[in-house]
């Protein structure tokens, strides 16, 4: 009986590898949008870029916003360009073929990530207090998840610096999980575009949806990964209960 239920799964494990699979296509799938919004002022025609930021984020922002982020473009090539190679390479670095290539790669490619995922962070928060769609109240969320970006950046570092590599995919997962934040938000907001509580006043949305975004974002990584620690400890008292047999 004892070995029979040592080769069985966790309650659970399951849910959790669908919930992996799941998060992992969104992942993905944020990834991808965000990377091509973010290059599409470099790689596409203005009038095809105007076209599509008139259906995804409506007439106030395209006309008003965007040449406000354009006035800047130090920060905005900074923001934009750092930002989808942010993207881009944590995915990569989630992606376990790619880690597979070796450690090295993994260690160069995640110093990187690091790097221009804090600029990201910075340049977003200095957008939004020189210029703030939703009004000041927007540079109150952005500055703070800022924060925690940066924080949650240096402790995935220290933590690979020290080999404790649990705890330092935790704080990466915990770190990207911010970014990728970003994706969910703009989503939202087109959401609120087609069923039209948004298009005459979007700027009164805005700085809601940041705080909906990120908050629903860390709710849900900082759940997964308690369950996943939990199952962790199972499985190391379950090898460790074999041994003494």
């Amino acid at each position: 009986l004892s070995s029979r239920l040592s080769s069985c799964e966790m309650p659970g494990s399951s849910l959790v590898k669908h919930v992996e699979t799941a998060g992992y296509a969104y992942m993905w799938f944020v990834v991808v949008q965000m990377t091509f919004l973010s290059l599409a002022p470099y790689i596409l025609p203005n009038r095809i870029q105007n076209a599509i930021s008139l259906v995804l984020y409506g007439k106030d922002y395209t006309e008003n916003q965007l040449p406000e982020l354009s006035a800047r473009p130090i920060i905005e090539i900074i923001h934009r360009v750092g930002g989808a190679v942010y993207l881009v390479i944590g995915g990569l670095q989630f992606t376990p073929s790619f880690r597979e290539k070796g450690w090295g790669l993994h260690r160069t490619f995640g110093k990187i990530f690091l790097l221009f995922g804090s600029t990201g962070a910075v340049t977003g928060t200095v957008w939004s207090i020189l210029s703030p769609f939703g009004g000041f109240p927007e540079a109150i969320p952005t500055t703070l998840f800022c924060v925690l970006k940066l924080y949650t950046s240096y402790k995935a570092y220290v933590c690979a610096k020290k080999n404790h590599l649990v705890e330092h995919r935790r704080w990466v997962l915990r770190s990207f999980t911010i970014g990728l934040a970003v994706g969910t938000i703009r989503v939202m907001y087109l959401v609120l575009l087609m069923l039209g509580d948004a298009r005459n006043g979007p700027r009164t949305f805005f700085t809601s949806l940041f705080w909906a975004g990120w908050s629903a974002h860390s709710i849900v990584v900082e759940l997964y990964i308690f369950v996943t620690s939990l199952e962790g400890n199972a499985n190391a008292t379950e090898r460790g209960n074999r041994k003494i047999k």
